[in-house]
């Protein structure tokens, strides 16, 4: 959702989004067949607080710091 939103306000493109989505298909398309499963929520945040354990929440910076490498611009 946080980068449907920061692509519309930054008014992408579709041939700009593809060549994101092409780049980001090179880098995971042979880890496809063997990715993990994922975890409960309750193994990614604290239940009674509703926020992010701090390994979950490296994970989420390095995502968003590689797509804004990449050109997605967030506002936050």
């Amino acid at each position: 959702m946080e980068v449907g939103h920061a692509v519309a306000r930054q008014g992408m493109t579709r041939e700009q989004a593809n060549e994101i989505a092409l780049k980001l298909l090179d880098k995971y398309e042979s880890m496809a067949a063997d990715a993990p499963k994922g975890v409960e929520y309750q193994e990614c945040y604290d239940v009674p607080t509703a926020l992010p354990i701090q390994e979950h929440f490296d994970m989420y910076r390095r995502v968003k710091d590689e797509l804004a490498e990449m050109g997605i611009e967030f506002p936050y």
